[in-house]
């Protein structure tokens, strides 16, 4: 079993990530859409982003690129919609949920622990998620 340190999976994915197609959306930005409110109520914001957040919208991007489909395309676009026109009940534990190929890795990865976006809403730290 290969052991690869955390910086240089970071540099795998973020070059992954950007030889990726530009589109109106993603995966990351939908779950991370208040992500000015975690940085805001985070004693280091700049920390809290590079430790917690880049790695989790990274693992993201990385495992909806190696997940996509038609219909999970036509999924995050109507989803975006929905949370962009009537953000009210916005859970992101929701969002991932009805993406099952990728959110067990995310709801059960170590970010999850630290990172109170990803821990919120029902069955996200519950049975069955991965809690």
């Amino acid at each position: 079993m290969t052991c690869i340190s955390p910086v240089v999976y970071r540099r795998q994915a973020i070059r992954h990530v950007l030889q990726l197609k530009p589109g109106i959306t993603d995966l990351a930005s939908l779950v991370y859409r208040n992500e000015e409110e975690l940085l805001g109520s985070s004693d280091h914001p700049e920390a809290y982003y590079a430790e917690v957040i880049l790695p989790a919208k990274l693992a993201l991007n990385v495992q909806y690129a190696q997940t996509r489909s038609f219909w999970s395309d036509i999924k995050l676009i109507l989803l975006t919609v929905r949370y962009s026109l009537w953000p009210s009940g916005f859970e992101p534990a929701r969002v991932l949920r009805s993406f099952p190929r990728i959110a067990p890795d995310i709801l059960d990865s170590p970010q999850r622990r630290h990172d109170p976006q990803l821990i919120s809403g029902e069955g996200a730290s519950g049975t069955g998620a991965g809690g």
